[in-house]
């Protein structure tokens, strides 16, 4: 026996079919809202992290200018260089005042800047003035490849503790480790060349 045939309307397969067009193109329309809003997004983290970077390099610029102008400042210091130049055996009241004085221009060239917590200037004849009890003294067998340099940066690592502010970091923001240099004379941050 033969089954009576259904009978299906119009409407009734037109409403899957519509559905499933609609889903279609919002899934297509979806997917490229997705598209653009992801590239969109992804320029502007990278236009963000240009300019972070750039402000970081801009800081840098700055820092490094700071301590070349305290260089010229110290290298041009008649009390420094009288103070580099002493002997063991010198006056205690010119050590005591050149050290006074040293102290009080070092105190001021820093106490505007808040990235520098420490100047310390160490001479061949070992005699050296640090701004905290606590300096970096200049070992005995780099001296000889600071003299070698004649001026010029090297660029090293101190080891400093890791607490912000503490004595040693030369930035808040330091890690461990922070990256100083050494000229022939005296040890500071600065750029090299």
């Amino acid at each position: 026996m033969m089954k009576p045939k259904r009978f299906v309307s119009i409407q009734s397969k037109m409403i899957p079919f519509s559905i499933s067009l609609i889903f279609v193109v919002l899934l297509s329309f979806g997917t490229i809202i997705y598209q653009k809003t992801k590239d969109i997004v992804k320029d502007k983290v990278s236009i963000s992290n240009i300019n972070t970077i750039t402000q970081i390099g801009s800081n840098f610029d700055i820092i490094t200018q700071d301590i070349h102008d305290f260089s010229l400042f110290l290298i041009q210091n008649e009390d420094v260089c009288r103070y580099l130049k002493l002997s063991e055996s010198a006056n205690p009241n010119e050590v005591y005042r050149l050290q006074s004085n040293l102290q009080d221009a070092l105190l001021n060239l820093i106490s505007s800047k808040i990235y520098i917590d420490n100047i310390y200037i160490q001479g061949f004849n070992q005699m050296y003035i640090s701004m905290t009890p606590k300096g970096t003294p200049v070992k005995n067998e780099r001296i000889p490849m600071l003299v070698a340099l004649k001026g010029k940066d090297e660029w090293f690592f101190i080891n400093c503790p890791a607490t912000t502010g503490s004595p040693g970091n030369t930035f808040p923001w330091s890690t461990p480790s922070t990256i100083s240099t050494t000229p022939p004379i005296c040890s500071a941050f600065s750029k090299s060349k």
